[in-house]
């Protein structure tokens, strides 16, 4: 990954400089920061965890993955079902095409644009390796930052039916490192239901 490639680097700035108008806010060492901001760095420190050498595209596509998110609320959409999975695919395709924009302006070519939109709209997932690495990433940071907070919103029968569905995405090598965060009991307990005390929970 060419780090210091001056497109690289304008194409991060652009996509920090977007989330950095995000009105909600998260809290990290006490400061409180753009909350799409601060989740677009906190998944690119895990990417780089997991990932010897991510690509350029990776990359970007982490930075980006929720670039101005607050922008299509879930609230625009029935809170059903049906509501949540057209939310999520029009934010895919929103995301997407903000990115797009950025890497045109940074001056990337459009099979390098495609990739990243590939990777943002998980078209090519599990096929493609990056696609896993990208999908691990993001189940880890729900794991790492948001698993206690949503297991009191959303109570322990949805938790459990979520994190269900996202340890069968995980990647072997994904399953062992999301074994290898610290939780509370209550967060232990239920991840245990949710795995049926497989994988040696």
């Amino acid at each position: 990954m060419a780090i210091g490639d001056p497109r690289f680097q304008k194409a991060i700035e652009l996509i920090d400089s977007e989330n950095a108008n995000d009105p909600n806010v998260d809290v990290s060492g006490g400061v409180r920061v753009p909350k799409e901001l601060l989740y677009s760095k906190r998944l690119t420190e895990i990417v780089r965890e997991i990932s010897s050498s991510p690509s350029e595209e990776l990359l970007i596509a982490i930075r980006g993955q929720h670039i101005c998110r607050w922008m299509i609320p879930r609230s625009d959409f029935s809170m059903d079902r049906k509501g949540y999975l057209a939310w999520r695919e029009k934010l895919k395709k929103f995301h997407a095409e903000k990115a797009t924009g950025i890497l045109k302006e940074a001056g990337y070519d459009a099979g390098f644009i495609e990739c990243v939109s590939l990777l943002i709209t998980k078209k090519n997932f599990p096929n493609d390796p990056e696609s896993r690495v990208l999908e691990d990433a993001v189940t880890l940071y729900f794991l790492k930052y948001q698993f206690a907070d949503f297991l009191k919103e959303q109570g322990e029968e949805k938790t459990v039916a979520v994190l269900k569905k996202a340890w069968n995405k995980l990647s072997p090598e994904g399953q062992k490192r999301a074994l290898s965060l610290e939780f509370k009991k209550e967060e232990m307990d239920i991840l245990k239901k949710a795995l049926n005390k497989e994988a040696g929970v």
